[in-house]
């Protein structure tokens, strides 16, 4: 029979972390309220219909807000404004280069940018070709018995 030691692990205290709390307003360059910011601290959360969210943090760890199509803004907390304006991401292409080709009926567009993994795909039906329409056949008269 195998014989164990125990030994008593030595209780601990939790610490208490005081939590801060803010509300901020996100909005665009035009000043509209942007609801949907992923708002990433100690805890995480969105911007509601109206823009605005409120942090709960330790203090500590800093706030990052992130859109797609905006700017991705990291602040500390004691730095963080109440009125927060996530700037609009402008970039160039560059070159870009455009392949047709004909598959089946369907046009398939393939528009790619170099240095990019972008690819735009665009389908184009051909129109249906017009037919003749089809010739009616009399009917047959219906036979009643009196």
């Amino acid at each position: 029979m195998k014989q164990f030691a125990c030994t008593t692990i030595p209780k601990t205290t939790p610490t208490k972390t005081t939590m801060a709390e803010k509300t901020v307003t996100v909005l665009d360059e035009k000043g509209q309220p942007l609801p949907g910011v992923h708002v990433i601290g100690t805890k995480n959360t969105i911007t509601d219909a109206k823009g605005q969210v409120l942090i709960s943090t330790d203090g500590v760890t800093p706030i990052t807000f992130t859109h797609v199509g905006k700017v991705t803004e990291k602040i500390p907390f004691n730095q963080l404004p109440t009125t927060l304006v996530l700037m609009d991401v402008v970039e160039s292409l560059g070159d870009v280069i455009i392949n047709v080709a004909k598959k089946e009926s369907n046009l398939w567009i393939w528009m790619s940018a170099v240095g990019y993994s972008a690819v735009l795909i665009a389908n184009a039906q051909e129109k249906p070709k017009k037919t003749a329409p089809k010739k009616k056949t009399p009917e047959a008269p219906t036979k009643v018995n009196l």
